[in-house]
């Protein structure tokens, strides 16, 4: 258990087990909490798992603005470094599995799977009414049945409702629903009552409502890049068709899975399902060999004719070439010299990507002298540079 600074904003985090690493990452107004010691202790006799609160989440810091998807991947990015995490499986619930859709695209080399659990990506969509999905009738029905009527001009249902169930004048409601629901957001009780206090705060004092509306991440033209094996299930009676249909036309590698008579919460509703999945999943995924892990990012200079050119860092390492970020340019073709303490590689430019997280251009560079195989990498990870 640990806070993490990123960019001035803390992030509450924990970890559990050893092993291989796997990533949880939770919904909109959820903590790491959400997935309990019926999905953790499974898990963690296998996996190292890292729980994260998303920022304005759980015990993570609440800043006023910085709520774009890329906002809370970069979190999750700055939390994997600071663990010195070369590379993880990402699982994620809801809008978690939005924020793990951005984490590969903007950091490929860091996200070696990814398993979403009825996550809408919104971006695909466009803008729809909530009641004009043939699988919210059911949804409608029963909220009707307890009192709660979306107002007509009302374009965000999801937001709206987690703002109703979060409300103190809502506790009769959620009790009702309780009697009938295996979990519902923000259930009476002292955990349940401070989660709501907590979303009603992050809607009312925060730019999270706004920015979350934009729905323009992940972008579907950046969703296309995506090389990883990706699984989504959606529970039948949810609202995730649409973007499961978008993303199987996107995504080379993409299984997918409706679960017959369940809802959108089926981790905790259908959990033996749900981690028998999970399970088969990672299974299928092969290990990186060990000349192919990600190493801490350390900083390089690149130099062409004999001059130093570009300040750089690693963004991956192996025995066959290395990736590379740096604010200025390269020409594909161009021959190189990376240089940095008690190392000089001579290769060339073979791949060049211009969108980044922030300005700036990512590298390939083919090695012509391939990296010794008796190099220690384990040393190397451990040290931060070569």
């Amino acid at each position: 258990m640990g806070i993490v600074q990123c960019k001035g904003v803390g992030i509450h985090y924990t970890v559990m087990g050893r092993g291989r690493n796997i990533v949880l990452v939770h919904g909109l107004g959820a903590n790491h909490g959400f997935w309990g010691p019926r999905i953790l202790l499974p898990l963690a006799r296998r996996f190292r798992v890292i729980l994260v609160d998303l920022r304005g989440h759980g015990r993570s810091a609440m800043p006023q603005v910085g709520y774009r998807v890329r906002d809370f991947a970069e979190d999750l990015l700055c939390l994997l470094d600071h663990l010195r995490v070369q590379q993880a499986d990402l699982v994620g619930h809801s809008f978690g599995g939005v924020v793990s859709l951005q984490c590969a695209i903007m950091a490929p080399e860091r996200v070696r799977s990814l398993f979403l659990a009825d996550t809408r990506v919104r971006s695909l969509e466009g803008l729809r009414d909530f009641r004009d999905v043939r699988e919210s009738e059911v949804i409608v029905r029963r909220l009707s049945e307890v009192g709660l009527v979306i107002p007509e001009d009302e374009r965000e249902a999801g937001l709206w409702l987690l703002e109703q169930f979060a409300s103190p004048g809502q506790d009769r409601t959620r009790r009702q629903l309780e009697q009938s629901e295996p979990f519902i957001p923000f259930a009476t009780g002292g955990h349940g009552n401070r989660s709501a206090r907590r979303w009603l705060e992050l809607l009312q004092k925060t730019s999270l409502r706004d920015e979350i509306a934009r729905f323009d991440e992940p972008k579907p033209e950046r969703l296309r890049g995506i090389r990883q094996p990706v699984m989504a299930m959606g529970g039948e009676s949810a609202l995730t068709r649409q973007s499961i249909a978008g993303l199987v036309e996107l995504i080379p590698s993409f299984e997918s899975l409706i679960l017959p008579g369940a809802g959108h919460f089926f981790p905790l509703t259908h959990t033996e399902v749900f981690l028998a999945n999970l399970f088969r999943f990672l299974g299928a995924v092969r290990e990186l060999r060990r000349e192919e892990r990600l190493l801490v990012r350390w900083p390089v200079e690149v130099a062409a004719n004999g001059h130093a050119l570009v300040s750089a860092r690693t963004v991956n390492v192996s025995s066959r070439g290395l990736l590379l970020e740096a604010c200025h340019p390269l020409e594909l073709g161009e021959a190189v010299e990376v240089r940095a303490p008690q190392l000089s590689l001579r290769g060339r430019v073979v791949r060049q990507d211009r969108e980044m997280a922030g300005p700036g251009f990512r590298f390939g560079i083919e090695l012509g002298a391939l990296l010794a195989p008796d190099w220690d990498w384990e040393a190397l990870l451990l040290a931060g540079a070569p």
